[in-house]
């Protein structure tokens, strides 16, 4: 026999998270097209939004171009519409060039034509955002060494190891080497990851007992954030932009 206080708990705990529920999917009516806001996020931090209108006895779903709309705001428009269709084609719904859709469906597929549409959106921007931040990172490597390579000719090489005071061994982008003395360069992205990423080695490699100087590269000095800057500034010597004039980089080895 089900005792009276666990009767009450449960019911305590489906009220809970119906009113969870209700917060994380939101509906609203407008001209007879419904609209439910779902609790996955754009890369810009909007929530993807699914359109629901009836089509006789079925009903069409949509993302109404919001993906694109999306995409357009990272300046990414035309991988997006490369990215799209295969995207949309995983998740079982169409793509006509600017709106994730489904074809006409049933009511009692009209649940997971909704998440399924939603997820697509979502998808399809996330893979455009991944693909903006590689060709970037591939487009500021490529300056990087011919920054580099102008200012330091053959002392300059690419894609080296080095080990720090943890005898744990990183990959740096750029190693000077004149004489005894060894200048370290490391290109930045402005995004978390690269930071944090170049902090540790750069810390790691500054406790070493060696003729050694290191800098920091900043890719766009512009998108990055004071803390950001400072973080790199107590791991490194110098920190210079990918910009700047000649002479700055020389006088950072």
């Amino acid at each position: 026999m089900v005792a009276k206080t666990d009767l009450i708990r449960s019911a305590s705990m489906r009220d809970l998270l119906e009113e969870i529920a209700a917060e994380l999917i939101t509906t609203n009516v407008e001209n007879d097209e419904g609209y439910l806001s779902l609790p996955l996020l754009y890369p810009g931090g909007a929530g993807a939004v699914v359109r629901v209108r009836r089509d006789n006895d079925g009903y069409i779903v949509t993302d109404g171009g919001d993906g694109y709309r999306e995409a357009e705001h990272l300046g990414g428009e035309s991988a997006y519409s490369r990215i799209a269709p295969v995207i949309a084609a995983q998740h079982g719904v169409g793509f006509d060039g600017f709106s994730m859709f489904s074809t006409r469906v049933e009511r009692e597929w009209l649940a997971n034509t909704v998440l399924f549409t939603g997820a697509a959106s979502k998808s399809a921007v996330d893979r455009t955002a991944e693909r903006l931040t590689e060709e970037r990172q591939k487009k500021a490597k490529s300056t990087f060494k011919d920054r580099i390579t102008e200012a330091f000719g053959k002392a300059a090489s690419f894609d080296v190891e080095i080990r720090g005071a943890s005898l744990r061994t990183y990959k740096f982008d750029a190693r000077i080497q004149r004489g005894d003395h060894i200048s370290i360069f490391e290109l930045v992205m402005p995004h978390a990851a690269s930071v944090n990423n170049a902090f540790v080695k750069l810390h790691d490699i500054s406790r070493l007992d060696a003729d050694l100087t290191a800098s920091v590269m900043l890719a766009n000095r512009a998108k990055m954030d004071a803390g950001e800057i400072t973080l790199l500034s107590s791991a490194a010597q110098h920190v210079i932009g990918l910009s700047d004039a000649k002479e700055v980089i020389l006088e950072a080895a």
